[in-house]
């Protein structure tokens, strides 16, 4: 059986700029029992030296980083370091077999971001977290990659700073941006069900 966690950053992040509004606590026992670790991106509300730091040496020992292909492999040279037991690229929309019926695809998006699609056991999820995939074209396009998707994970949120309080046209109009790229990435996509997420960040 092959378990994926996706992590998220423990504390602040972005130089003490970013941090979480709640304190929710972090499911370290849950992450320390996955078999497979995939990060979107880079940014360090996703990838987390301290999260990764933080879970067991044992388990980190049993685990398999999962990264889109890069120029540098700084990320999954990093891990490595961490002693892993595998560190593993991702070509652009190139298919991995994980296990029986467990297999995964990555596609390299604008900015350094990633997408992935997981089909296990008939399954087809499609996590698309804050991967930038806006335009119509770009959605058609991806539907196309994709095809049929049981569940797309997508968040609603707004993932960066809305400037000042003066800021007041643009801190209103952003939210309800996008609400609208959530709701065109489910029309574009025609999941069978949508799993939103939100960062509930503060900058």
């Amino acid at each position: 059986e092959r378990c994926f966690a996706l992590t998220r950053s423990v504390g602040d992040a972005f130089l003490h700029g970013w941090r979480r509004q709640s304190s929710a606590p972090f499911p370290m026992d849950e992450l320390a029992r996955a078999t497979h670790l995939w990060f979107s991106h880079e940014h360090a509300d996703h990838f987390s030296p301290a999260t990764l730091r933080a879970i067991p040496a044992e388990a980190r020992a049993r685990m398999r980083v999962l990264y889109q292909a890069t120029r540098d492999r700084t990320l999954l040279d990093y891990c490595r370091s961490l002693g892993f037991a595998e560190t593993i690229e991702l070509p652009h929309l190139a298919w991995l077999r994980l296990g029986d019926d467990f297999r995964v695809r990555c596609g390299h998006a604008f900015g350094g971001d990633s997408w992935l699609l997981v089909v296990a056991g008939g399954t087809r999820f499609l996590n698309l977290n804050d991967c930038i995939c806006e335009d119509d074209l770009a959605l058609h396009d991806l539907a196309r990659e994709v095809g049929a998707i049981d569940a797309l994970l997508a968040q609603y949120s707004v993932g960066s700073w809305l400037g000042n309080p003066e800021d007041g046209a643009w801190r209103t109009a952003e939210p309800a941006r996008a609400l609208d790229v959530l709701r065109r990435k489910c029309a574009a996509l025609a999941p069978r069900q949508t799993i939103p997420g939100a960062s509930f960040s503060c900058f």
